[in-house]
Parts: C-alpha cells; sequence; structure tokens
C-alpha cells in the first residue's frame, strides 16, 4: 500500500511516497519500506528504502522513517555535489523531517496508528 504525501521544504515542492512491500526469504518474511522524494516542477526522483524482520518487534513507522532519511541523504549528496545546497546534513535533514511532520494526512495516520 503506497501513501503519498506533499510538502514544501528550501522553497520548493516535494512529494513524498512510501510503499511496503512483503516478501518471504528462507522462510522468514521481511518487511521492504521504499520512500520516493519527487522535486517538482523537474521531477527528479530520490529514493531510500530500509528492510527488517517482524520479529525486530519494528512497525511501519519506523521503516517509513528510515527510508525517508535515506532519501533526504541521497538527495543532500547530490545537491551538495551540484552545488544547489552548502548546509551541513544535519539541518537539511532537519529541514525535510519538519516539512512531513506539517503535513496534515501524516500525522492524522500517525495519531491513529498511536491511539488505536
Amino acid at each position: 500500500m503506497s501513501c503519498t504525501y506533499k510538502i514544501h521544504a528550501f522553497k520548493k515542492d516535494f512529494v513524498v511516497v512510501f510503499d511496503e512491500t512483503f516478501i518471504v526469504f528462507s522462510g522468514n518474511t521481511r518487511t521492504i519500506t521504499t520512500c520516493s522524494i519527487i522535486e517538482l516542477p523537474e521531477r527528479k526522483i530520490y529514493c531510500g528504502g530500509s528492510v527488517f524482520n517482524p520479529h525486530d518487534h519494528q512497525d511501519k513507522w519506523i521503516g517509513r522513517r528510515w527510508a525517508f532519511k535515506r532519501a533526504v541523504y541521497f538527495m543532500w549528496i547530490i545537491w551538495t555535489d551540484l552545488k544547489k545546497e552548502s548546509c551541513a546534513y544535519a539541518p537539511f535533514w532537519q529541514m525535510f523531517r519538519l516539512a512531513l511532520g506539517r503535513n496534515n494526512s501524516y500525522l492524522k495516520e500517525r495519531s491513529n496508528k498511536e491511539n488505536g
């Protein structure tokens, strides 16, 4: 199931898409969470992912956070190399983390998970 959220950071619009895929590997079920950040209007795509075993006692929100963080890190590496942005990674990550946290749909889904 994929979830899509619009965010705004660094004076640009982005679409963040999360998707979870379940695979069976050597008798164990794993969840692969992918995050794609689409930069608008250029439609450049930056991706990150995470894999976890259900026995690790993680939920989809932890997988989404890791996938999102890796996609943002990938974007930061490219932007730094292209001289599009020159800030350190920590404030760059903070800007995107807060942008996603301001999305009402994301917050509603997250609070529904925590409340029930």
